[in-house]
């Protein structure tokens, strides 16, 4: 029994998602969204890919999966990350009592979508906006309010390894929040992505 969502299983979830881009890329109740900090968060609108991206050389742009990753390993990853206990059990508390979360990242023409499937739910858009390969080893995505947000990658065949460096999601407020940066380490952090397409 394979564990990495089939092809089938990302098309729904992008004929799901399109409808949810075409309708605003928000939803007006925050517990709808599949955000990292659902008291706080909004996704970015939908935009135009940035004129600057050149798509020949995207070598990010499929799509990527992660493996089902637990619960206790989105936590172990969090606190060795240097976050409180205590931020990174509310950030989770959002979880109830899912086992396992799945995230899938389609990257195409300067857009970037992060889907998150918990358990046997189907998977909903956690975040979606622009995104440029700024080199062979660092890429950038978002915009104000929710980003730009850098990340280290490194590339092994069919694997991919993230690493946040940098967020600049303010969204309105003076600091990142806490739950915003432990969002960004759990999902991008705690497992590769492999290419699925």
């Amino acid at each position: 029994m394979s564990h990495w969502p089939t092809r089938r299983d990302v098309l729904a979830a992008t004929a799901s998602v399109a409808t949810l881009l075409l309708s605003g890329c928000t939803s007006a109740d925050p517990a709808a969204r599949t955000q990292q900090d659902p008291a706080t968060s909004e996704s970015p609108s939908a935009t135009s890919p940035p004129s600057s991206v050149t798509t020949t050389s995207d070598v990010l742009s499929g799509t990527w999966a992660t493996p089902p990753i637990t619960m206790a390993r989105l936590r172990h990853v969090a606190v060795d990350a240097g976050f409180a206990r205590t931020d990174v059990a509310d950030l989770l508390a959002g979880f109830g009592d899912t086992r396992h979360v799945v995230y899938t990242m389609e990257l195409h023409e300067g857009f970037w979508v992060t889907f998150e499937a918990r358990a046997k739910e189907a998977a909903r858009d956690s975040w979606a906006g622009p995104y440029e390969v700024l080199d062979d080893s660092t890429v950038r995505a978002g915009q104000p309010p929710c980003g730009p947000i850098t990340y280290s990658y490194r590339l092994d065949g069919k694997e991919l390894r993230l690493d946040m460096t940098d967020d600049q999601c303010f969204e309105g407020r003076d600091e990142v929040a806490v739950g915003e940066l432990i969002a960004q380490t759990t999902i991008y952090e705690s497992a590769p992505f492999h290419r699925i397409d």
